[in-house]
Protein backbone atom coordinates (compact mmCIF):
# COMPACT_ATOMS: atom_id res chain seq x y z
CA UNK A 1 0.00 0.00 0.00
CA UNK A 2 1.38 3.38 -1.03
CA UNK A 3 1.00 6.00 1.70
CA UNK A 4 1.86 9.69 1.63
CA UNK A 5 2.19 11.42 4.99
CA UNK A 6 1.75 15.19 5.24
CA UNK A 7 3.60 16.34 8.33
CA UNK A 8 4.49 19.44 10.29
CA UNK A 9 7.67 20.01 12.28
CA UNK A 10 7.10 18.55 15.71
CA UNK A 11 8.72 16.18 18.16
CA UNK A 12 6.15 13.42 17.62
CA UNK A 13 7.16 12.80 14.03
CA UNK A 14 10.57 11.16 14.43
CA UNK A 15 9.13 8.20 16.31
CA UNK A 16 6.16 8.05 13.94
CA UNK A 17 8.43 7.83 10.89
CA UNK A 18 10.42 5.04 12.56
CA UNK A 19 7.20 3.18 13.23
CA UNK A 20 5.88 3.43 9.68
CA UNK A 21 9.24 2.42 8.23
CA UNK A 22 9.05 -0.67 10.46
CA UNK A 23 5.85 -1.87 8.75
CA UNK A 24 6.76 -3.87 5.63
CA UNK A 25 3.25 -3.69 4.16
CA UNK A 26 3.49 0.07 3.69
CA UNK A 27 5.42 2.07 1.09
CA UNK A 28 5.73 5.46 2.78
CA UNK A 29 6.53 8.98 1.63
CA UNK A 30 6.76 11.99 3.97
CA UNK A 31 6.05 15.54 2.78
CA UNK A 32 6.36 18.83 4.62
CA UNK A 33 4.80 21.82 2.87
CA UNK A 34 6.85 25.01 2.64
CA UNK A 35 4.48 27.96 2.95
CA UNK A 36 7.00 30.79 3.21
CA UNK A 37 10.74 30.34 3.21
CA UNK A 38 12.52 27.03 3.55
CA UNK A 39 13.46 27.15 7.24
CA UNK A 40 15.34 24.24 8.83
CA UNK A 41 13.43 21.82 11.00
CA UNK A 42 13.51 22.43 14.73
CA UNK A 43 12.39 18.95 15.80
CA UNK A 44 12.40 16.54 12.84
CA UNK A 45 15.71 14.76 12.32
CA UNK A 46 14.73 12.19 9.67
CA UNK A 47 16.36 12.63 6.26
CA UNK A 48 13.39 10.93 4.56
CA UNK A 49 11.17 14.02 4.67
CA UNK A 50 10.61 15.87 1.38
CA UNK A 51 10.06 19.64 1.38
CA UNK A 52 7.49 20.78 -1.19
CA UNK A 53 6.23 24.20 -2.18
CA UNK A 54 2.50 24.70 -1.70
CA UNK A 55 2.19 25.40 -5.45
CA UNK A 56 3.28 21.81 -6.22
CA UNK A 57 0.74 20.10 -4.01
CA UNK A 58 -2.51 20.52 -5.97
CA UNK A 59 -1.24 18.60 -8.98
CA UNK A 60 -0.05 15.81 -6.69
CA UNK A 61 -3.22 15.24 -4.67
CA UNK A 62 -5.56 15.35 -7.67
CA UNK A 63 -3.62 12.54 -9.37
CA UNK A 64 -5.50 9.27 -8.79
CA UNK A 65 -2.29 7.27 -9.19
CA UNK A 66 -0.34 9.22 -6.56
CA UNK A 67 -0.98 6.78 -3.72
CA UNK A 68 -3.62 4.69 -1.99
CA UNK A 69 -3.77 6.68 1.22
CA UNK A 70 -2.96 10.21 2.36
CA UNK A 71 -2.28 10.60 6.07
CA UNK A 72 -2.68 14.01 7.70
CA UNK A 73 -0.54 14.28 10.82
CA UNK A 74 -2.80 17.01 12.29
CA UNK A 75 -5.21 19.02 10.20
CA UNK A 76 -2.71 21.85 9.66
CA UNK A 77 -0.37 19.60 7.67
CA UNK A 78 -2.43 20.19 4.51
CA UNK A 79 -4.59 23.31 3.95
CA UNK A 80 -8.35 22.70 4.13
CA UNK A 81 -8.80 24.06 0.61
CA UNK A 82 -6.58 21.21 -0.62
CA UNK A 83 -7.91 18.43 1.60
CA UNK A 84 -11.29 18.65 -0.10
CA UNK A 85 -9.58 18.41 -3.51
CA UNK A 86 -7.88 15.05 -2.88
CA UNK A 87 -8.80 12.62 -5.65
CA UNK A 88 -11.81 10.48 -4.76
CA UNK A 89 -9.81 7.31 -5.36
CA UNK A 90 -7.43 8.15 -2.50
CA UNK A 91 -8.41 7.48 1.11
CA UNK A 92 -7.78 10.35 3.53
CA UNK A 93 -6.69 9.56 7.11
CA UNK A 94 -6.54 12.18 9.85
CA UNK A 95 -4.50 11.76 13.02
CA UNK A 96 -5.59 14.68 15.17
CA UNK A 97 -3.32 16.17 17.82
CA UNK A 98 -5.83 18.10 19.85
CA UNK A 99 -5.35 21.70 18.75
CA UNK A 100 -7.00 20.84 15.41
CA UNK A 101 -10.25 19.84 17.10
CA UNK A 102 -10.36 22.06 20.20
CA UNK A 103 -8.67 25.34 19.22
CA UNK A 104 -9.71 26.17 15.65
CA UNK A 105 -10.10 29.93 15.17
CA UNK A 106 -12.55 31.82 12.96
CA UNK A 107 -13.57 31.30 10.24
CA UNK A 108 -13.05 27.73 11.45
CA UNK A 109 -14.48 26.64 14.79
CA UNK A 110 -13.82 24.10 17.56
CA UNK A 111 -15.14 20.69 16.55
CA UNK A 112 -15.32 19.73 20.23
CA UNK A 113 -16.24 22.86 22.21
CA UNK A 114 -15.15 22.72 25.85
CA UNK A 115 -16.58 24.77 28.69
CA UNK A 116 -14.32 26.34 31.32
CA UNK A 117 -11.19 25.77 29.24
CA UNK A 118 -9.54 28.89 30.68
CA UNK A 119 -10.02 29.12 34.42
CA UNK A 120 -10.12 32.24 36.66
CA UNK A 121 -6.78 33.89 37.41
CA UNK A 122 -5.15 31.97 34.57
CA UNK A 123 -4.12 34.92 32.42
CA UNK A 124 -2.36 38.06 33.58
CA UNK A 125 -4.06 41.42 32.96
CA UNK A 126 -1.37 42.39 30.45
CA UNK A 127 -1.86 39.17 28.50
CA UNK A 128 -5.65 39.52 28.57
CA UNK A 129 -5.34 43.04 27.14
CA UNK A 130 -3.15 41.73 24.37
CA UNK A 131 -5.67 39.01 23.49
CA UNK A 132 -8.45 41.62 23.53
CA UNK A 133 -6.54 43.87 21.13
CA UNK A 134 -5.80 40.93 18.84
CA UNK A 135 -9.49 40.06 18.90
CA UNK A 136 -10.41 43.60 17.87
CA UNK A 137 -7.93 43.54 14.99
CA UNK A 138 -9.34 40.19 13.84
CA UNK A 139 -12.87 41.59 14.02
CA UNK A 140 -12.07 44.57 11.82
CA UNK A 141 -10.31 42.31 9.33
CA UNK A 142 -13.46 40.21 9.12
CA UNK A 143 -15.45 43.33 8.22
CA UNK A 144 -13.39 43.50 5.04
CA UNK A 145 -13.23 39.79 4.21
CA UNK A 146 -16.10 37.35 3.78
CA UNK A 147 -15.38 34.42 6.12
CA UNK A 148 -18.10 32.12 4.80
CA UNK A 149 -15.85 30.65 2.13
CA UNK A 150 -13.14 29.71 4.63
CA UNK A 151 -15.69 28.19 7.00
CA UNK A 152 -17.16 26.06 4.23
CA UNK A 153 -13.68 24.94 3.17
CA UNK A 154 -13.14 23.73 6.73
CA UNK A 155 -16.43 21.82 6.79
CA UNK A 156 -15.76 20.30 3.36
CA UNK A 157 -12.27 19.23 4.46
CA UNK A 158 -13.63 17.42 7.53
CA UNK A 159 -16.30 15.78 5.39
CA UNK A 160 -13.60 14.55 2.98
CA UNK A 161 -11.79 12.59 5.71
CA UNK A 162 -12.40 8.83 5.44
CA UNK A 163 -10.67 7.64 8.63
CA UNK A 164 -9.95 9.32 11.93
CA UNK A 165 -7.86 8.63 15.01
CA UNK A 166 -7.62 10.94 18.00
CA UNK A 167 -5.39 10.71 21.02
CA UNK A 168 -8.31 9.15 22.94
CA UNK A 169 -11.12 7.03 21.41
CA UNK A 170 -13.77 9.17 23.13
CA UNK A 171 -12.83 12.12 20.90
CA UNK A 172 -14.29 10.38 17.87
CA UNK A 173 -17.62 10.02 19.70
CA UNK A 174 -17.64 13.77 20.34
CA UNK A 175 -16.79 14.54 16.71
CA UNK A 176 -19.74 12.49 15.47
CA UNK A 177 -22.01 15.17 16.89
CA UNK A 178 -20.99 17.25 13.86
CA UNK A 179 -23.25 16.17 10.99
CA UNK A 180 -20.50 16.69 8.40
CA UNK A 181 -18.09 14.32 10.16
CA UNK A 182 -18.37 10.92 8.46
CA UNK A 183 -14.98 9.30 9.07
CA UNK A 184 -14.57 5.74 10.29
CA UNK A 185 -12.68 5.36 13.54
CA UNK A 186 -9.30 3.66 13.50
CA UNK A 187 -6.61 3.50 16.16
CA UNK A 188 -3.18 5.10 15.96
CA UNK A 189 -0.93 6.38 18.71
CA UNK A 190 2.38 8.13 18.33
CA UNK A 191 4.83 5.62 19.81
CA UNK A 192 6.56 6.64 23.02
CA UNK A 193 10.20 7.62 22.81
CA UNK A 194 10.77 5.67 26.02
CA UNK A 195 10.37 1.99 25.23
CA UNK A 196 9.17 -0.34 27.96
CA UNK A 197 10.53 -3.56 26.52
CA UNK A 198 9.81 -6.13 29.21
CA UNK A 199 8.03 -6.64 32.48
CA UNK A 200 11.47 -6.96 34.13
CA UNK A 201 11.61 -3.16 34.50
CA UNK A 202 8.29 -2.98 36.33
CA UNK A 203 10.04 -3.22 39.68
CA UNK A 204 13.10 -1.09 38.93
CA UNK A 205 13.47 2.47 40.27
CA UNK A 206 9.90 2.44 41.49
CA UNK A 207 9.77 5.62 43.56
CA UNK A 208 10.57 9.18 42.41
CA UNK A 209 14.15 10.28 42.96
CA UNK A 210 13.09 13.55 44.58
CA UNK A 211 10.20 15.58 45.90
CA UNK A 212 9.72 18.10 43.08
CA UNK A 213 6.32 19.45 42.02
CA UNK A 214 5.85 19.72 38.24
CA UNK A 215 3.35 22.27 36.91
CA UNK A 216 2.17 21.52 33.35
CA UNK A 217 4.36 20.77 30.36
CA UNK A 218 4.48 23.80 28.07
CA UNK A 219 4.01 27.55 27.74
CA UNK A 220 0.50 27.45 26.34
CA UNK A 221 -2.16 29.50 28.12
CA UNK A 222 -4.38 26.40 28.19
CA UNK A 223 -2.14 24.96 30.92
CA UNK A 224 -3.64 27.38 33.46
CA UNK A 225 -0.34 28.03 35.27
CA UNK A 226 -1.61 30.95 37.31
CA UNK A 227 -4.62 29.00 38.56
CA UNK A 228 -2.29 26.20 39.70
CA UNK A 229 0.12 28.64 41.36
CA UNK A 230 -2.73 30.20 43.35
CA UNK A 231 -3.74 26.77 44.59
CA UNK A 232 -0.17 25.83 45.59
CA UNK A 233 0.58 29.08 47.41
CA UNK A 234 -1.95 28.15 50.11
CA UNK A 235 -0.16 24.87 50.89
CA UNK A 236 2.96 24.21 52.95
CA UNK A 237 5.36 23.10 50.23
CA UNK A 238 8.21 22.48 52.70
CA UNK A 239 10.83 24.09 50.46
CA UNK A 240 9.99 21.80 47.53
CA UNK A 241 11.11 22.83 44.05
CA UNK A 242 8.45 23.88 41.52
CA UNK A 243 9.48 22.64 38.08
CA UNK A 244 7.68 24.46 35.23
CA UNK A 245 8.51 23.43 31.62
CA UNK A 246 8.01 26.47 29.37
CA UNK A 247 10.26 25.78 26.39
CA UNK A 248 7.52 24.29 24.20
CA UNK A 249 4.55 26.10 22.66
CA UNK A 250 3.04 29.42 23.69
CA UNK A 251 4.71 32.79 23.23
CA UNK A 252 7.31 34.92 24.98
CA UNK A 253 4.82 37.30 26.62
CA UNK A 254 2.88 34.50 28.28
CA UNK A 255 6.13 32.74 29.23
CA UNK A 256 7.41 35.92 30.89
CA UNK A 257 4.10 36.37 32.71
CA UNK A 258 4.30 32.84 34.17
CA UNK A 259 7.93 33.29 35.21
CA UNK A 260 7.21 36.60 36.91
CA UNK A 261 4.39 35.15 38.99
CA UNK A 262 6.27 31.93 39.78
CA UNK A 263 9.33 33.82 40.98
CA UNK A 264 7.21 36.15 43.11
CA UNK A 265 5.33 33.32 44.81
CA UNK A 266 8.00 30.64 45.15
CA UNK A 267 11.31 32.52 45.00
CA UNK A 268 14.39 30.42 44.38
CA UNK A 269 12.29 27.24 44.50
CA UNK A 270 10.69 28.21 41.19
CA UNK A 271 12.56 26.35 38.42
CA UNK A 272 11.34 27.31 34.91
CA UNK A 273 12.64 25.51 31.82
CA UNK A 274 12.69 28.16 29.11
CA UNK A 275 15.31 26.76 26.71
CA UNK A 276 14.92 23.69 24.53
CA UNK A 277 16.14 20.56 26.33
CA UNK A 278 17.07 17.24 24.73
CA UNK A 279 14.41 14.63 25.37
CA UNK A 280 16.61 12.26 27.39
CA UNK A 281 17.75 15.11 29.63
CA UNK A 282 14.18 16.25 30.13
CA UNK A 283 13.04 12.75 31.09
CA UNK A 284 15.96 12.46 33.54
CA UNK A 285 14.98 15.78 35.09
CA UNK A 286 11.39 14.67 35.63
CA UNK A 287 12.51 11.56 37.52
CA UNK A 288 12.63 13.77 40.62
CA UNK A 289 8.93 14.71 40.27
CA UNK A 290 6.65 13.28 42.97
CA UNK A 291 3.64 15.50 42.22
CA UNK A 292 2.57 16.52 38.69
CA UNK A 293 -0.27 18.98 38.07
CA UNK A 294 -1.63 19.19 34.52
CA UNK A 295 -4.40 21.75 34.87
CA UNK A 296 -6.01 21.78 31.44
CA UNK A 297 -9.48 20.78 30.28
CA UNK A 298 -8.67 19.64 26.76
CA UNK A 299 -6.61 16.60 25.86
CA UNK A 300 -2.99 17.69 26.18
CA UNK A 301 0.31 16.61 27.81
CA UNK A 302 -0.52 12.91 27.50
CA UNK A 303 3.11 11.90 26.90
CA UNK A 304 4.18 13.85 29.98
CA UNK A 305 1.44 12.23 32.06
CA UNK A 306 2.64 8.75 31.08
CA UNK A 307 6.20 9.72 32.05
CA UNK A 308 5.00 11.07 35.40
CA UNK A 309 2.98 7.94 36.10
CA UNK A 310 5.85 5.63 35.21
CA UNK A 311 8.19 7.55 37.51
CA UNK A 312 5.78 7.10 40.41
CA UNK A 313 4.47 10.66 40.59
CA UNK A 314 1.03 11.50 41.89
CA UNK A 315 -0.78 13.12 38.93
CA UNK A 316 -3.52 15.72 39.43
CA UNK A 317 -6.00 16.59 36.63
CA UNK A 318 -9.22 18.66 36.39
CA UNK A 319 -12.29 16.51 36.89
CA UNK A 320 -14.03 17.83 33.78
CA UNK A 321 -10.98 17.26 31.55
CA UNK A 322 -10.69 14.77 28.71
CA UNK A 323 -7.49 13.47 30.35
CA UNK A 324 -9.16 12.75 33.69
CA UNK A 325 -12.05 10.93 32.04
CA UNK A 326 -9.68 8.70 30.06
CA UNK A 327 -7.17 7.89 32.78
CA UNK A 328 -9.76 7.18 35.48
CA UNK A 329 -11.86 5.00 33.16
CA UNK A 330 -8.72 3.05 32.19
CA UNK A 331 -8.03 2.37 35.87
CA UNK A 332 -4.98 4.59 36.46
CA UNK A 333 -4.40 6.04 39.91
CA UNK A 334 -4.81 9.75 39.14
CA UNK A 335 -6.28 12.51 41.29
CA UNK A 336 -8.71 15.41 41.02
CA UNK A 337 -7.36 18.96 41.26
CA UNK A 338 -10.68 20.17 42.65
CA UNK A 339 -11.06 17.53 45.39
CA UNK A 340 -7.60 16.13 46.05
CA UNK A 341 -5.03 18.89 45.61
CA UNK A 342 -4.57 19.48 49.34
CA UNK A 343 -1.88 19.23 51.98
CA UNK A 344 -2.50 15.61 52.87
CA UNK A 345 -2.44 14.36 49.29
CA UNK A 346 0.72 16.17 48.19
CA UNK A 347 2.47 14.93 51.34
CA UNK A 348 1.38 11.31 50.81
CA UNK A 349 3.24 9.50 48.03
CA UNK A 350 1.78 6.73 45.91
CA UNK A 351 2.25 3.28 47.35
CA UNK A 352 4.41 0.71 45.58
CA UNK A 353 1.25 -1.20 44.64
CA UNK A 354 -0.31 1.89 43.06
CA UNK A 355 2.83 2.67 41.06
CA UNK A 356 3.13 -0.92 39.81
CA UNK A 357 -0.56 -0.87 38.85
CA UNK A 358 -0.03 2.32 36.83
CA UNK A 359 3.02 0.83 35.13
CA UNK A 360 1.14 -2.31 34.12
CA UNK A 361 -1.54 -0.16 32.53
CA UNK A 362 1.12 1.78 30.62
CA UNK A 363 2.17 -1.55 29.08
CA UNK A 364 -1.39 -1.82 27.77
CA UNK A 365 -1.77 1.71 26.46
CA UNK A 366 1.60 3.24 25.59
CA UNK A 367 4.27 0.94 24.18
CA UNK A 368 5.93 0.72 20.77
CA UNK A 369 4.76 -2.88 20.31
CA UNK A 370 1.15 -1.92 20.97
CA UNK A 371 1.41 1.14 18.71
CA UNK A 372 2.78 -0.98 15.85
CA UNK A 373 0.11 -3.67 16.21
CA UNK A 374 -2.73 -1.14 16.21
CA UNK A 375 -1.26 0.70 13.22
CA UNK A 376 -0.95 -2.53 11.21
CA UNK A 377 -4.53 -3.50 12.07
CA UNK A 378 -5.83 -0.04 11.12
CA UNK A 379 -4.12 -0.02 7.72
CA UNK A 380 -5.23 -3.59 7.02
CA UNK A 381 -8.78 -2.38 7.65
CA UNK A 382 -8.23 0.44 5.15
CA UNK A 383 -6.73 -1.99 2.61
CA UNK A 384 -9.74 -4.29 2.95
CA UNK A 385 -12.10 -1.36 2.43
CA UNK A 386 -10.18 -0.31 -0.69
CA UNK A 387 -10.24 -3.81 -2.19
CA UNK A 388 -13.96 -4.26 -1.52
CA UNK A 389 -15.12 -0.81 -2.66
CA UNK A 390 -16.22 -0.08 -6.22
CA UNK A 391 -13.78 1.81 -8.42
CA UNK A 392 -14.79 5.49 -8.55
Amino acid sequence: MKVIHFITDDKFLNSAIELFEDIEELDNRYINIIFDKDEPFQYITSNQVERKQISDIYEMITNPDLCDVIVLHNLASLPCQLIKEVNAKIKVVWFSWGFDIYENKKPQFPLIPLKHQIKPKTISLRYRLRLLNEGRRTYFKRLKVNDSHGRQDFIDAIHRVDYYSGVFPIECDYLKKNSFFRAKQITFIYPPRIEYKSFDILYKNIFPKGNTIQVSHSATVLCNHRNTFWRLRHLDLKNRKILVPLSYGGDNLYRASVCKMGKRLFGDNFIPITAFMEYDKYVALTESVSVAIHNTVRQIAVGNIYINLWNGAKVFLPEDSINYKFFTKAGFHVFSIEKDLNQEEIDTPLSQEEIISNRKLIFQYNTYKMAKEKTINSFRQIANDISSSPIP
